[in-house]
């Protein structure tokens, strides 16, 4: 992979109870539409933070180096659990998060086209779910995770992981071209889509995009346009009127 600069952006709060640093950068050009970003994060603090994570367009992967973390997803995992390194699939409902002293780790959001790449399973198998990271990738999830953890600045450490994704996606299946045709349709048009058109274009029944849909992005199309509309306007800070609140769910930032 060629040498390719990218600025990081540092975000520091600081009051009497929580200091915290947040590092980001975007990905390699070549990891575009495959993934959104990375932000490493060191956090440290005397209150009990608690956190609602809401629907967004995107399968978070966390690296810990540090304690572990409490989350309720929805779903398949709806109870409190110990979490340290972890994925999150596509979700349409919230989760929470908790924890109370420290955290420092990385945070890794592919779209759903690049989690297929990467994690080369089923995002059936992760769509309303949250997994430990070596459930997903076994030992080389514990790889995945020293590697990043020994590398000693932030700046290397996304330098590495431009590396390591690109090295699994590339020993992956890319996902099928009228699926990935179809997720750019409906990002692009911020969810706004009739699903009646892209099979129309497509040339295929309702039935199998559905089923492809389940396979490579994780939830069917009808709901991924509707957390597309859901992520849109709430970045536009307007409130959906005909989303349900028992349907919020966390963007795990």
């Amino acid at each position: 992979m060629p040498i390719e600069v990218r600025e990081l952006q540092v975000v520091r709060h600081a009051d009497a109870d929580t200091h915290r640093e947040m590092v980001s950068r975007l990905p390699h050009a070549r990891l575009a539409g495959y993934v959104l970003g990375y932000t490493g994060y060191v956090e440290q603090t005397r209150l009990t933070m608690r956190r609602r994570e809401v629907p967004f367009a995107g399968v978070p992967l966390i690296i810990s180096f540090g304690p572990t973390i409490r989350v309720a997803g929805s779903g398949a995992s709806p109870d409190w659990s110990q979490y340290r390194s972890f994925v999150a699939g596509l979700d349409d409902r919230f989760a929470r998060t908790e924890y109370s002293g420290a955290q420092h780790g990385l945070q890794v959001n592919f779209t759903p086209l690049g989690a297929y790449r990467f994690f080369g399973v089923s995002m059936r198998a992760l769509a309303n779910r949250v997994l430990h990271l070596d459930d997903v990738l076994g030992a080389q999830g514990h790889g995945i995770v020293s590697q990043v953890a020994e590398t000693p600045t932030w700046e290397e450490r996304f330098a590495l992981l431009d590396r390591l994704i690109t090295s699994r996606m590339e020993a992956n299946r890319e996902p099928s071209t009228g699926v990935a045709w179809a997720w750019r349709r409906i990002q692009a048009a911020g969810g706004n889509f009739d699903i009646g058109t892209l099979t129309r274009e497509l040339g295929c029944s309702r039935k199998h995009l559905i089923a492809r849909f389940h396979d490579e992005i994780g939830l069917p199309p009808k709901l991924v346009a509707r957390i597309q509309r859901f992520h849109r306007v709430r970045r536009l800070g307007v409130q959906p009127a005909n989303w349900r609140k028992s349907r919020l769910r966390c963007a795990w930032s």
